[in-house]
C-alpha cells in the first residue's frame, strides 16, 4: 500500500566474522531496472539497502576448556577481550567487540545502519563431553549474566541496532544448545 516505503526494510546480509569479505559484498555492483524505466540501473549493492545485516555469535571457537567454568570464562573472554583490537593468525578479531566495531563503520561509511538478524551463544560440539559442558554452561546461572555483558557489547559496538536472537525458546541438542529457556515452563533462564 502507500505506505510500504517507509515500513519495508531492505537488509544485506553477511557474516560478523568476515568483516574483510563485507566490501566484496557491500561494493558488488548490481545492475536492476526500476518499473517505468527505460534503461538499468547501475549501482553497488549498499546503494539499495537500508541496513547491513550479520550474525554476531559467542563462544564458538572453544575447543580446549575441560570445565563449565571455562566455557563461560571463554564466553565472556569473547564479549570482553581483554585487547578488543587484537587478531588471529587468520586477520580475524579475537573477540565480538571489534567485528562488529568493523562492520558498524563499514555499514555507516556506505549509509547503513547495522542490525544483528540473528545471534547469541554458539555453543555446539560432535564430541559427548564438551557437548555436555556446553549444555550446562548454558544452563548456568551465570549464562544471565554473561548475556548481559553481550547485549551490553552490542549497543555499544552496533550503535545500538537492532538485535535478533538465534532462538528464545530451544532444548538443546546435538545441533547445539542456542535458547534462553529449554522450554516454556523452564525457570532456569
Amino acid at each position: 500500500g502507500s505506505l510500504a516505503k517507509e515500513r519495508l526494510v531492505k537488509v544485506l546480509a553477511g557474516q560478523a566474522e568476515a568483516w574483510g569479505f563485507a566490501p566484496i559484498t557491500l561494493d558488488a555492483r548490481v545492475k536492476w531496472l526500476p518499473a517505468g524505466a527505460s534503461l538499468p540501473l547501475d549501482m553497488a549493492a549498499a546503494a539499495c539497502a537500508d541496513v547491513w545485516a550479520i550474525a554476531p555469535y559467542f563462544g564458538g571457537g572453544i575447543t580446549n576448556a575441560t570445565a563449565v567454568g571455562d566455557v563461560l570464562a571463554q564466553c565472556l573472554e569473547d564479549i570482553n577481550p581483554a585487547d578488543p583490537t587484537a587478531k588471529t593468525q587468520w586477520g580475524t578479531f579475537v573477540g565480538i567487540p571489534g567485528s562488529v566495531a568493523t562492520q558498524r563503520k563499514l555499514a555507516e561509511d556506505r549509509g547503513l545502519k547495522l542490525v544483528a538478524y540473528e545471534g547469541g551463544s554458539h555453543l555446539r560440539s560432535d564430541n559427548a563431553t564438551m557437548d555436555a559442558m556446553f549444555r550446562s554452561a548454558n544452563r548456568n546461572p551465570v549464562m544471565q549474566g554473561i548475556y548481559e555483558e553481550y547485549y551490553k557489547m552490542w549497543v555499544r559496538e552496533s550503535g545500538d541496532g537492532v538485535f535478533c536472537h538465534y532462538s528464545h525458546i530451544d532444548a538443546p541438542s546435538r545441533s547445539g544448545s542456542w535458547g534462553y529457556m529449554a522450554d516454556m515452563n523452564d525457570r532456569n533462564a
